[in-house]
């Protein structure tokens, strides 16, 4: 098959579990003849990247978390990211590495 470069423009956060697929948009280099709309088999990069994570039953309710914070639980924004496997999610924003969360939080 052909090869060729391409950036990440979207990645759907979950994985669709009757085809072990996810929905990923791409946009080709430069000089690349792939055409819109094209399905494509995709070898992503090993970069590896250090992210914050934490278990789905950590979130309170879309898009907050409860963090214990000087003492006190205080209710938190943050932007989640990917599903992982493991039942936990990516945090994009809002939460700093080693900061501490409410495991099973209630909306």
């Amino acid at each position: 098959g052909r090869t060729a470069r391409a950036t990440v423009l979207r990645a759907s956060p979950t994985i669709d579990a009757a085809s072990g697929t996810r929905e990923i948009v791409l946009e080709p280099a430069a000089g690349s003849d792939f055409r819109p709309g094209a399905s494509v088999a995709v070898r992503l990069g090993a970069e590896r990247r250090r992210i914050v994570a934490i278990p789905r039953a950590a979130i309170a309710e879309a898009g907050y978390v409860l963090v214990w914070e000087n003492g006190r639980t205080v209710l938190r924004a943050v932007t989640l990211g990917a599903e992982l496997a493991n039942g936990q999610v990516e945090v994009v924003s809002g939460l700093a590495p080693g900061e501490r969360v409410v495991r099973h939080a209630t909306p």
